[in-house]
């Protein structure tokens, strides 16, 4: 199983998301974040990720999530993956675009769940949104989208 992080920056009523240049999820809107590398935590792995992908320098980070995702279509679940999922305070960053990603801020609003993201999105991403801390399983079907998820929501991540 693919271990990784991701992470939002969150600054007055908008969230950063980047559109993915390449790989997989290419031209999907995302977090920052990646692969966790043999001997990184996870939350050096998301400092690592946000300096290479939008180069910004961070130190505090808050875990809000951690989500499981199955994708049994996919040859030798290859796609499996368990993320960590950070927010960080966005009101002094200033990103900068990479060939991995082109970062934009969008009101909480305009979040294009429907459109151009993966469609998990929609279930966890507003509860971190509203401060909850929750954890995840989603599995996709063969077209790519949810076809079972379940959340819990409260506690702490030990």
């Amino acid at each position: 199983m693919i271990q990784a992080t991701v992470t939002f920056f969150i600054k007055d009523g908008q969230i950063l998301l980047g559109k993915k240049q390449r790989g997989l999820g290419e031209g999907y809107w995302v977090g920052v974040g990646g692969r966790i590398e043999t001997k990184e935590t996870p939350r050096q792995s998301a400092i690592r990720e946000i300096t290479e992908e939008i180069g910004v320098t961070v130190k505090s980070l808050n875990e809000v999530a951690r989500l499981v995702f199955y994708f049994p279509y996919v040859k030798d679940h290859g796609w499996d993956t368990f993320i960590h999922v950070y927010v960080a305070d966005g009101k002094s960053i200033k990103p900068v675009s990479s060939e991995e990603i082109i970062p934009r801020w969008f009101s909480f609003e305009e979040i294009p769940y429907r459109k151009q993201m993966w469609d998990d999105y929609r279930y966890w991403l507003p509860l971190v949104i509203g401060g909850k801390k929750i954890r995840g399983e989603f599995t996709y079907g063969k077209d790519v989208k949810v076809i079972k998820h379940r959340l819990q929501t409260g506690g702490c991540f030990v």
